[in-house]
């Protein structure tokens, strides 16, 4: 009963294994959302403005479209039949102009040009902006494929009128998501000419193609091998679509003769065949709002050692995934984002070196998830909430297979599973972590769908 159990507990992390090694090819975690520093040119009132004095009748807007024209009006009704200065005048400009950008249009300004003040009327000018045109440089050398890619992407800005600082962020957010992107910053100036209010945004992009990871751990259990070591090597963004390709292996091992403290007994050198696995993965983008489609395959081999050698115990587990995302919300402090994945596993453990077959599981899976990431001054919160639904369908378990790991698990199940963290910046060296995981299950479940803790 020992060698059973150890061997479905052990057959059934090895795609949870690749999983937790492969979060550490991500970038660091988020980091504590700085103050924005938005700056705005102001049009400053002449030297003399106070003391140019009159009764002010009405206020003409020129250009106003985007707002309420009654809700602007009531931001000077107040001074309407008043005796009030120049400089006040400026005054209403300027919480003209601060209610568009309560709005989010950035850009949008109001000035009060040169004039002649006819029976106490006064006009102003607002100018809405426009995006005319996108312009792509590359200061660190030429991006690529991806250049065109990012180049629609931001092109979707082209033609907004009054455009607001969330459209703005999100595309390049968007950009800055694609595999191998670097850096992707905006810089807008205006277009000049007869364009009044338009802008050429200049996209700056940096991209590193290639990357490559190497692992060590000496903490694993030694059944299958006291150390592990691994690679992954990731070609990024190297076409149009952002095509990103990733190779990993992971192989368990012992350098040294060990004796095992749990038995006493002597575990030899050399030993590299206790678990071998193979993961590969590719990802794409699907149209130019941040969506992409990933594919993921994983192939593990496993033959335990140390007191599970007498007994023979193998294990392969082959998975196929398919995975489609999308980013509901995207911006600097806030991110939803949702998912729907099919998933292909075939588990099988054998006994005396695959005479015996003690558990043959295959798992069919679809799933939605929904996650969501806060950033603040201090820190940041996540979470992660799937439904799973076990599916009767490509030669699936069935519930009267006498080679299930789990006696009465079914391939056919519901479960919802969440997972919540948060970090907290103490100062530039520490940082306070916690996270939170729970799973509920509405059936009983093969191995491979439990809830796992820990390393086993």
């Amino acid at each position: 009963m020992t060698a059973v159990i150890t061997a479905s507990a052990t057959a059934q992390t090895a795609v949870q294994e690749v999983t937790a090694r492969r979060s550490l090819d991500r970038a660091t975690a988020p980091q504590p959302l700085p103050e924005a520093r938005v700056r705005f040119t102001s049009q400053r009132a002449p030297a003399n403005a106070d003391q140019i004095r009159f009764t002010l009748n009405g206020v003409t807007l020129v250009g106003a479209t985007a707002l309420d024209a009654d809700a602007l009006s009531a931001l000077y009704a107040q001074d309407i039949g008043r005796e009030i200065t120049l400089t006040q005048v400026f005054g209403v400009a300027a919480a003209l102009q601060d209610a568009y950008r309560a709005e989010d249009m950035i850009f949008t300004r109001v000035i009060v040009p040169a004039q002649e003040i006819i029976d106490g009327v006064v006009r102003l000018e607002v100018i809405e902006a426009r995006i005319d045109d996108i312009v792509l440089e590359e200061p660190e050398g030429p991006v690529g494929p991806v250049r065109a890619l990012a180049r629609r992407m931001a092109a979707a800005l082209i033609g907004v009128d009054n455009p607001t600082g969330a459209q703005i962020e999100r595309a390049i957010l968007n950009i800055n998501e694609l595999p191998g992107v670097t850096r992707a910053t905006i810089v807008p100036q205006p277009t000049g000419g007869a364009s009044r209010g338009g802008l050429t945004l200049y996209l700056n992009i940096e991209r590193d193609p290639f990357e490559a990871v190497l692992y060590a751990d000496n903490r694993q259990t030694p059944a299958i091998g006291r150390n592990v070591a691994g690679a992954t090597v990731t070609l990024k963004s190297y076409s149009a679509a952002a095509d990103t390709t990733s190779l990993s292996i992971f192989n368990s091992f012992d350098v040294f003769s060990d004796r095992v403290p749990e038995t006493g007994a002597v575990d030899g050198p050399g030993d590299f065949d206790e678990r071998t696995t193979l993961y590969a993965q590719h990802q794409r983008a699907v149209g130019t709002d941040g969506a992409t489609v990933a594919v993921k395959g994983l192939y593990s081999r496993t033959r335990l050692g140390d007191d599970l050698a007498s007994v023979g115990v193998t294990g392969d587990q082959v998975f196929a995934s398919a995975e489609l995302s999308y980013p509901i919300i995207r911006s600097r402090s806030r991110e939803v984002g949702v998912s729907a994945q099919f998933d292909y596993l075939d588990s099988e453990t054998d006994i005396s070196n695959g005479r015996l077959r003690i558990s043959d599981d295959r798992i069919r899976a679809a799933a939605v998830s929904l996650s969501g990431l806060q950033r603040d001054a201090r820190g940041y919160t996540s979470f992660n909430a799937t439904v799973r639904q076990g599916l009767d369908i490509l030669d699936a378990t069935q519930s009267d297979d006498l080679e299930r790991s789990r006696f009465d698990g079914e391939a056919v199940f519901t479960l919802i599973r969440g997972e919540a963290e948060r970090q907290v910046a103490l100062d530039g060296a520490f940082d306070i972590f916690a996270r939170v995981g729970a799973q509920y299950a509405f059936d009983p479940l093969l191995a491979a769908e439990e809830f796992a803790i820990g390393g086993l």
